[in-house]
């Protein structure tokens, strides 16, 4: 990039090998106006605060989930110069830039699947509030298991609805956190039922609770 695009600016890179001395250093500089142009992978995602930056290309973003996508586009645009963040991706993503609907109610976990990519890509467009991608990242990739090893997918609840059940499903949170609290070990007899259905279902998997 040095010797052809940008042969006649400045440009400093930044990647995960580097040391943070080295990383601190060419970030310092692009703050200080050493560097016109800085290519980063994505560990770029935190770190930086430069308010003079406001352009930024992200390549193949297609390869890149919506949280990643919303962390990278936050690196700019954080003075008063109006900010332009470039998405790069293949030409049939492009071209079907309008063609996924954002109601989730008219479309199958099929069509979901098919789909998501061009449904990430339109979000990060279409949005720029950091609770409304989370909101579509989560029905994208669902949360993964809560005892387990799972990082992505939708718990298999009997009855609830993960997505269109929050209402209740914070009121059960709230009632579980209150029984976690005045009764931790589960040892009172109305708590005994709960106790059981605990220990048969997630006794292989209750272990990776303590990790964190």
């Amino acid at each position: 990039m040095k010797e052809t695009v940008f042969k006649n600016f400045k440009v400093g890179l930044i990647h995960g090998r580097m040391g943070w001395d080295e990383k601190r250093e060419v970030m310092l500089k692009f703050a200080n106006k050493e560097y016109d142009i800085l290519v980063s992978t994505t560990v770029i995602e935190v770190g930086i605060d430069i308010p003079n930056a406001n352009i930024m290309i992200i390549n193949d973003a297609h390869r890149f989930g919506l949280s990643q996508l919303h962390q990278l586009r936050g690196r700019i645009g954080r003075g008063n110069s109006q900010s332009y963040c470039i998405l790069v991706t293949s030409e049939n993503l492009s071209r079907r830039q309008h063609d996924a609907s954002f109601n989730f109610d008219f479309l199958s976990d099929s069509q979901i699947q098919k789909n998501k990519t061009i449904i990430r890509l339109n979000s990060l467009v279409k949005y720029t509030s950091g609770f409304k991608l989370a909101e579509i990242d989560l029905k994208l990739r669902g949360p993964g298991d809560i005892y387990g090893t799972q990082q992505s997918g939708i718990p298999k609840f009997k009855y609830a609805d993960l997505i269109n059940d929050q209402e209740i499903l914070l009121k059960a949170k709230q009632e579980a956190f209150k029984i976690v609290e005045s009764d931790p070990k589960l040892s009172k007899k109305e708590n005994a039922i709960m106790r059981k259905v605990i220990k048969d279902q997630y006794r292989d998997n209750y272990w990776y609770s303590t990790i964190g």
